[in-house]
């Protein structure tokens, strides 16, 4: 039975009252607090993929909440990551919350209350169509998630909160100014105001902006809020914040951070790309995507060698993995923005995934972190984590025939015909970066050395914990085997930020 755009609708108010609800209810309690947080969640993930579906499948676009947000399948798409990864964060919380001391009692009901926020301000980001409300969107989800890094109030933590605050609030801030250059580029025009404040609208005038004086004004603006929104997706050189705040904070929260909240900012991008293309001005924006993505994949691959913490490890590889994202979209063409849109949402899942087992690790050896000191994880004990770690880091690596293998090697076959340079570092970033990785965490998991110290662990308890990555690693492992369909899926949202106006022909007439 195929959705229509009212039922579509519908189903986003459902969607902000599944995260809402949950919000008011964890202050009452911490037991409170997990059951309608992980209902909320599972809700909202039906709602999502019946979203999706509609979307992605029927072919549906629709506006809704009076146009502040769009149901299109570039939305769509990083809906289904927010969502799927929100209901597994939220099931892994209730064991990792209980086992952690620090998060008892009161703070624990801050803990849920800020996680709700953080994933309605997130669901509301991908789908944002009011170009402020998608501003305002993304800087919600520093504010809450500043709290949630910094909720151990340790000194590291603080400081890692701070830093997240003060350069994500710098650099956002750009994205705000580059927004207003547009709006009043597009009023100067001739543009109404309630097209010229949406994205959609801007897109349906797109012809109208491509011919204006003011293109100058244009281009400034895309590079700004390239830049801008760049910050919060981690890519070189504003991705300092990134490694401190993803391995201070709680576990689950790291897992989001690395992979929905820097995947949120890559969807935004991901729009004003489409509209750069549909104005004929993508030329500046692609320059800054293509020069940010290799200096991330450059910076986040060489890092990885000198890790020993475990957390940031996978934090740096995450500036790896998001810099060739953003180096796709600077190549751009069909396979460049399907490199993009297809890594989007598996690394997203992967490298949670992998926080998520390193998070399992740290739980049962009761905070270790220095890899030195955890070699040999099997033979002491701690297979199922280690299992868990490897299976997240082969979801991460360009393994054939995987989702990560198609996406990284349209990445170099699109790099190839638009520069050979381009494609020889980003088949050095892989080599170095994912070889290292890889290297890291087999010696991890089987080595005989270990470390100084042969003291045995225990996997006993964090039952929901195990369960959300046993839940993770199953759809990471339907993807590999159904990546045929992920891939022709993953087609309509390369098709709309090649050509917005095709797709979105419904919302645009009506």
């Amino acid at each position: 039975m195929g959705f229509g755009a009212q039922t579509l609708q519908m189903m986003v108010v459902g969607l902000v009252l599944s995260y809402v609800i949950p919000l008011f209810l964890s202050l009452i309690g911490r037991r409170t607090a997990e059951i309608s947080t992980c209902i909320g969640c599972a809700v909202a993930l039906g709602l999502s993929g019946a979203i999706a579906y509609g979307v992605l499948i029927e072919h549906r676009v629709a506006e809704a909440l009076g146009g502040l947000v769009i149901l299109d399948p570039v939305g769509s798409w990083g809906l289904l990551v927010v969502a799927l990864l929100g209901l597994c964060e939220s099931i892994y919380s209730v064991g990792y919350v209980r086992h952690d001391e620090r998060l008892a009692n009161g703070v624990s009901r801050v803990y849920y209350l800020l996680f709700n926020a953080t994933m309605l301000s997130m669901a509301l980001a991908v789908l944002s169509n009011n170009i402020v409300f998608m501003w305002v969107s993304i800087e919600a989800t520093t504010l809450a998630t500043a709290f949630l890094i910094g909720i151990y109030r340790s000194e590291t933590a603080v400081e890692a909160a701070w830093k997240y605050i003060i350069i994500c609030g710098v650099g956002v801030g750009f994205a705000l100014f580059g927004t207003a250059m547009v709006y009043n580029a597009a009023l100067a025009n001739g543009v109404k105001p309630s097209y010229a404040m949406s994205w959609s609208g801007l897109i349906a005038n797109s012809s109208l902006l491509s011919r204006s004086p003011s293109s100058a004004l244009l281009r400034l603006g895309l590079v700004l809020i390239t830049i801008g929104y760049s910050t919060k997706a981690g890519l070189f050189p504003l991705h300092v914040w990134l490694p401190d705040a993803h391995s201070e904070a709680p576990t689950p929260i790291s897992a989001v951070l690395s992979g929905v909240i820097v995947k949120c900012a890559l969807i935004v991008i991901l729009r004003w790309y489409s509209l750069a293309l549909s104005l004929g001005l993508a030329t500046y924006e692609s320059v800054v995507l293509l020069v940010m993505g290799l200096g991330s994949i450059f910076v986040g691959s060489l890092a990885i060698l000198a890790q020993r913490d475990i957390k940031r490890m996978f934090a740096y590889s995450t500036v790896d993995q998001v810099g060739m994202i953003a180096t796709a979209l600077g190549v751009g063409g069909p396979l460049g923005v399907l490199a993009a849109v297809l890594h989007v949402m598996y690394h997203a899942f992967a490298k949670a995934l992998a926080f998520m087992g390193s998070g399992l690790v740290m739980l049962f050896t009761h905070g270790v972190r220095d890899m030195e000191a955890l070699k040999g994880l099997i033979s002491r004990g701690l297979s199922v984590s280690a299992g868990i770690i490897i299976a997240a880091v082969l979801g991460v690596i360009a393994l054939p025939p995987g989702p990560s293998f198609y996406s990284k090697a349209l990445l170099f076959f699109a790099s190839m015909s638009f520069n050979p340079v381009v494609a020889a570092i980003v088949l050095l970033g892989i080599l170095i970066g994912e070889g290292t990785l890889m290297y890291k965490v087999v010696t991890l998991a089987f080595s005989s050395n270990h470390g100084g110290s042969s003291e045995r662990f225990s996997e006993r308890g964090a039952s929901s914990c195990k369960a959300s990555c046993y839940f993770l690693a199953m759809v990471i492992l339907a993807l590999f085997a159904f990546v045929a369909q992920y891939v022709s899926v993953a087609k309509l949202p390369m098709q709309e930020v090649l050509n917005a106006k095709h797709i979105l022909q419904a919302v645009l007439h009506g």
